[in-house]
């Protein structure tokens, strides 16, 4: 006849199957898809998309296109906080002078504050200057014609984001 299974011998069975059971569902269940910032951030500085959660705030606050301060940052430090420029620019996007809005070395080097501060510069420069465009010469610049080439190369960056985002939709 058949052989009866003991009751530690069910319990063991029972086990296996809710471990078996436990892992497919991890092995089957997608991991949190991926926001846009993060894919753009992934694009140009794999390893460093905690950083959109400061690029999406900045965008909101300073109502500044986000795959622009992800080339802007890019560009100016290549995604490094603690960067320092050849005339004492510093952090993410290599703020000085006015840009940096009275922050310290110790602010400037911390991504949040960082990110918003040239957010906000941007912004200023976009409206002072009259367009995103313009702002985007203006950042880099004195002036607002004197930075064409730079914006020319931090939308390259955008052209270079946006390509890689469609790959991987």
């Amino acid at each position: 006849m058949g052989h009866q299974l003991s009751f530690g011998d069910k319990m063991k069975l029972l086990l296996v199957i809710l471990a078996i059971a436990w892992a497919v569902l991890f092995i089957c269940v997608p991991a949190r898809a991926q926001t846009t910032t993060e894919r753009a951030i992934s694009a140009v500085c794999p390893g460093h998309e905690h950083l959109a959660e400061h690029v999406d705030d900045a965008a909101r606050r300073y109502l500044v296109p986000r795959l622009h301060l992800v080339a802007v940052i890019w560009v100016e430090s290549r995604c490094r906080p603690g960067a320092i420029g050849l005339i004492g620019e510093v952090g993410l996007m290599q703020l000085h002078g006015v840009a940096a809005n009275g922050l310290g070395l110790f602010e400037l080097v911390q991504p949040r504050a960082n990110i918003l501060t040239g957010a906000r510069w941007l912004s200023l420069r976009e409206r002072d200057c009259g367009g995103q465009v313009p702002g985007l010469s203006g950042y880099n610049a004195r002036t607002c014609t004197g930075g064409h080439r730079y914006a020319r190369k931090v939308l390259a960056v955008v052209k270079r984001i946006r390509k890689e985002i469609e790959c991987h939709r």
